[in-house]
């Protein structure tokens, strides 16, 4: 019987558009004393590339948006007029944040049957942050929100999983995951002994990726794909059955 969901942050259940092209290089220009003496190409280079990579590979460590400012600083003897944690929040500024469609009638309905709900989430940026983005557009308080960047763990880290069911007092074969990354949220649960999960590819990602081939038919797991929220909602009954 599942009694507990936990869910992905981005691109779950809220997504961003970027206002400016650049916006994790931008604050730091702005901000730049020593514009004559930087290489601002190699910067905006190495920034993109290594996100890129930071994103697209299974790191399974965090590195929050603070140390990232403060490795560039000093990588690229940059002399900003403002701190690391202003630098950190005017990325942010350069977000624009909404929630993923119909993702608001999902909890509803879940909250109807009496299921718990936290958010586990990879994130670059601070608890405190992430509460605050969800909040912004999320008419459900979760039981809790807790993030890589407390842990400097990242899903599909088996630890992760493990700190999080612990400090939620959830039981593994009582609990699924929602969330959008094949491998992050497919077989990072069933890795670490989830009862299921539940995928909404919004951004088409290929479930191919994932490694071990026995989620798809492994009997002791709930294994779901589907396309959007929409599609969950009216696939809701037979979901509903995994409750009782």
């Amino acid at each position: 019987m599942i009694k507990n969901i936990l869910f992905d942050c981005w691109s779950t259940l809220v997504k961003f558009k970027p206002k400016i092209e650049s916006w994790t290089y931008n604050p730091l220009i702005a901000h730049l004393l020593n514009k004559d003496e930087v290489d601002t190409v190699k910067l905006k280079n190495f920034i993109n590339s290594f996100l890129d990579e930071y994103y697209k590979t299974d790191i399974k460590y965090e590195i929050d948006n603070r140390q990232f400012y403060q490795l560039l600083i000093d990588m690229f003897n940059l002399k900003e007029d403002v701190s690391v944690d202003i630098l950190k929040e005017e990325t942010l500024d350069n977000l624009e944040i909404e929630c993923e469609e119909h993702v608001n009638d999902f909890l509803n309905l879940l909250s109807k049957n009496k299921i718990n709900m936290a958010v586990a989430s990879n994130t670059m940026y601070s608890l405190e942050k992430t509460k605050e983005i969800i909040h912004s557009c999320i008419n459900y308080n979760f039981d809790d929100v807790i993030t890589s960047s407390m842990y400097g763990v990242r899903k599909p880290h088996q630890c992760f999983f493990d700190a999080v069911l612990n400090r939620l007092h959830c039981k593994k074969e009582e609990t699924i995951y929602i969330g959008d990354s094949p491998i992050e949220d497919g077989y990072g649960p069933y890795n670490a002994g989830f009862k299921g999960s539940i995928l909404v590819l919004n951004s088409k990602k290929d479930i191919n990726l994932i490694p071990d081939k026995k989620i798809f038919d492994d009997p002791n797991f709930i294994f779901k794909i589907y396309q959007n929220y929409d599609e969950i909602i009216a696939d809701f009954n037979n979901i509903k059955k995994y409750f009782y």
